[in-house]
């Protein structure tokens, strides 16, 4: 085989490496192409745009039948150009916020119903990271949340009703004690006993909801956001979780 061939097309010398391998038959002499690789690139490129629904019709053809084969060969390039596409998304994402928040807003207007769907599957799945979301919302913006929970409230009143009854259920199921006033009126002038701000609310120490008592004994003065915060949990168990979550 020859260092140099001529291109039937340009008819110029050039070295053998600036042709293409020959891809039809195979008595072919030297076992590259007639034309080298630049007037290829220029005749390919005229035929596609004589010829362009053609060309399209033929790719469609090929990608709707080999569409395992491409998943294969997109997914080994993702794997081996996994920084290269990170960086390109960041870049991409830099530069046109304000279209991709557009999109997004598009989309989720056009499918209202199945963005739903889609949140609520997904919080079903993560329930964890919801929940860490939601006490993070609280704690950074106690003013957005409680009015996300005021506009809650207004919204499904009867969601509401039904858990000051089942309370009041509780309640009365508890062993009931007579609660003078001036007892009440006594440890609401103390500050709370778990932070030491003033007093809004009376805490049972045993839950109600643990089958505690309903009673002096069981009761103590506490500010809005330790009671709020304590729930259903007794003291041990609220501190334990204060303590895992930082705070």
């Amino acid at each position: 085989m020859s260092d140099y061939k001529t291109c039937t097309k340009c008819k110029q010398s050039k070295p053998i490496n600036a042709f293409s391998v020959h891809r039809g038959a195979k008595s072919a002499k030297s076992g590259v192409r007639s034309t080298c690789k630049n007037c290829d690139v220029v005749a390919n490129r005229a035929y596609r745009s004589a010829n362009r629904e053609k060309v399209n019709a033929a790719k469609r053809a090929w990608a709707e039948q080999n569409k395992d084969k491409i998943k294969i060969s997109n997914r080994q390039y993702q794997i081996e150009n996994r920084e290269k596409l990170l960086l390109y998304q960041i870049d991409y994402r830099s530069k046109n916020s304000e279209k991709i928040s557009q999109q997004k807003r598009e989309w989720r207007l056009k499918n209202a119903s199945h963005k739903k769907a889609m949140d609520r599957e997904w919080a079903s799945k993560n329930k964890d990271k919801v929940a860490a979301a939601s006490r993070r919302f609280r704690i950074n913006s106690p003013e957005k949340a409680k009015s996300a929970q005021d506009r809650y409230k207004s919204k499904k009143p009867e969601v509401r009703k039904l858990v000051t009854m089942r309370r009041r259920a509780r309640v009365a199921a508890s062993s009931l004690y007579l609660i003078p006033l001036k007892n009440v009126r006594r440890m609401m002038g103390r500050p709370c006993a778990y932070c030491g701000q003033a007093s809004e609310h009376l805490d049972h120490v045993i839950p109600i909801a643990k089958n505690g008592l309903h009673g002096l004994g069981n009761l103590i003065q506490s500010c809005a956001k330790c009671n709020q915060s304590k729930n259903k949990l007794t003291v041990g168990e609220w501190k334990l979780r204060k303590k895992k979550r930082g705070y």
